[in-house]
């Protein structure tokens, strides 16, 4: 079978492998499409610290089984599914809270394990016991599918915020996962949702009110649109001066979520947190449950396809890879088997 390897940071390799074998209690899925993120592009140029080379990368997976394994009921060959990418141990604390996300003995596909940027995938009996492989609603097809996992962060922000409805959102970013955070946003009842960014380019087709920093970043233009400040913001991009302005915009009592990784170290007033009584938060990826949610929030979404701007075959990966980023391009799909 044909798979993408990862050998070191910038040397990118389709390469012939062994398809692998179905595991006991486990299935092997026929990939029919994995999204590119924008861990895969930081991964092809720099590495990550949770990075084991060489590697196959890739977690927005989705495919059809091949083969299930002995004592595996609920999945048949040829049911279309979608793989949440993480392999929690199961017995830790966080995983008994269903916090499997924060498991410190976690395996990632296209992180520590090899990922969807090939024709096939195996996977244990563990992905099925911990509800890691998701048969596709009706009506939702595998390109949309592999939004579930970004989706499945972006609602997992959202819970940490422990936003209410009626709150006010504001978002650094208008790329894949600002609209997709600005969508759950208000779908979970969110007054006003305003996205922000420094590109014009990204301001185009937005599912809500967008906003162009210019110069210096000054945030206030965003005020209007918000009916003052807001209760949560969400930095969605790396960009540390996005969390310098959030905090601008952040009302009493609000929370401040560090949604991405940030190419360099914010200024924080820890004095405005404190006179304020606002809340700085974390998220790191998604639960179990959380991606469950999404894929049921994509079925009841007619237009989440329009996110998907380019579709490549696998031998095209690295084309993909570089597409990312430029103007008008959002989603980037493999589809594997495409010629």
């Amino acid at each position: 079978m044909l798979a993408v390897r990862l050998q070191a940071p910038g040397q990118l390799s389709p390469t012939d492998v062994p398809r692998p074998a179905c595991p006991p209690g486990g299935v092997l899925v026929r990939v029919l499409a994995c999204g590119l993120c924008a861990s895969d592009l930081k991964m092809f140029r720099l590495g990550h610290k949770e990075l084991s080379l060489p590697r196959v990368l890739g977690h927005e997976i989705s495919g059809e089984v091949a083969e299930v394994g002995s004592g595996v009921q609920g999945l048949a060959p040829g049911e279309l599914v979608q793989v949440y990418p993480g392999l929690s141990c199961g017995r830790c604390r966080a995983c008994q809270e269903g916090r499997e996300n924060l498991c410190p003995q976690v395996k990632v596909l296209g992180f520590s394990l090899d990922g969807g940027l090939a024709q096939y995938l195996a996977l244990p009996a563990r992905a099925l016991e911990q509800g890691g492989v998701n048969p596709l609603p009706p009506g939702l097809d595998s390109d949309t599918a592999t939004l579930a996992e970004p989706l499945a962060c972006a609602l997992n922000a959202l819970d940490q915020a422990r936003l209410r409805p009626g709150e006010r959102v504001a978002i650094f970013g208008a790329g894949v996962l600002g609209r997709l955070l600005a969508l759950a946003a208000q779908e979970a009842g969110a007054s006003s949702v305003v996205l922000l960014e420094t590109d014009y380019r990204r301001l185009a087709d937005l599912p809500a009110p967008g906003v162009l920093l210019e110069g210096g970043g000054d945030p206030s233009s965003a005020l209007a649109p918000l009916e003052g400040r807001a209760e949560v913001v969400v930095p969605a991009c790396p960009d540390p001066r996005a969390v310098e302005w959030g905090l601008r915009l952040l009302a009493p009592a609000g929370r401040l979520v560090l949604f991405s990784g940030l190419a360099g170290r914010p200024g924080l007033d820890l004095n405005q947190l404190h006179y304020g009584q606002q809340t700085l938060v974390g998220a790191y990826g998604c639960t179990v449950e959380q991606n469950r949610r999404a894929l049921e929030f994509l079925a009841c979404w007619p237009g989440a396809g329009s996110l998907i701007t380019l579709r490549l075959p696998l031998a095209q990966c690295g084309q993909g890879l570089a597409a990312m980023g430029r103007p008008g391009q959002l989603k980037v799909i493999i589809n594997p088997f495409a010629q």
